[in-house]
């Protein structure tokens, strides 16, 4: 089934696979885009309500993250690994982002004969946390990037520019309480 939504002159198209759920979890990506699944569990009842995160990479594209607590302890419900107990999806996309001199990772290639160095931006990313069965947001906050540590390797051609990530401590204000808490 396809739904067609217009609200403020702006059309949305969301998706409902009935059925469908797909058999790994960085699948669930097309929910971002407003795919919905109707097999899926609610957002109903007592906590833990487990949560698929996407973030985009360098390059656009969305992979899966899977953040631990800030006491780096493993945080179950943001690591689920069955597409079926997941309740809820985070999605991010870039707002904005900001170029300092001082933030550079380099060093790349230097095995090969040729170091290569990458600027780094300070990212400031817009997280919706939707409902996966519905696609119904319930929540849209502006969180900046705070990890800057640079990442052991990166792809081949590099990109122009790498992006800060969310700290674990920050991925909890975003999602604790619609993750721990009661569904309302």
């Amino acid at each position: 089934m396809v739904v067609v939504l217009v609200a403020a002159g702006v059309v949305f198209t969301i998706k409902t696979l009935s059925g469908g759920l797909p058999d790994r979890v960085y699948k669930l990506e097309t929910a971002c885009g407003g795919t919905t699944y109707e097999d899926a569990a609610p957002y109903t009842g007592p906590g833990p309500h487990p949560v698929a995160i996407f973030m985009p990479t360098e390059f656009g594209e969305l992979f899966v993250v899977r953040p631990d607590m800030p006491d780096r302890s493993d945080w179950a419900a943001a690591n689920p690994e069955d597409p079926a107990a997941v309740q809820l999806v985070a999605c991010g996309t870039v707002d904005s982002e900001r170029r300092s001199a001082d933030l550079v990772c380099g060093g790349y290639g230097a095995m090969v004969g040729r170091s290569t160095a990458v600027p780094m931006a300070r990212a400031t990313y817009r997280i919706r946390v939707y409902e996966l069965r519905t696609h119904r947001e319930l929540r849209s906050v502006l969180v900046e990037g705070e990890d800057t540590h640079c990442p052991l390797s990166i792809s081949a051609p590099p990109p122009e520019r790498l992006l800060s990530e969310l700290t674990a401590a920050q991925w909890q204000p975003v999602l604790a309480d619609l993750v721990e808490a009661a569904a309302r």
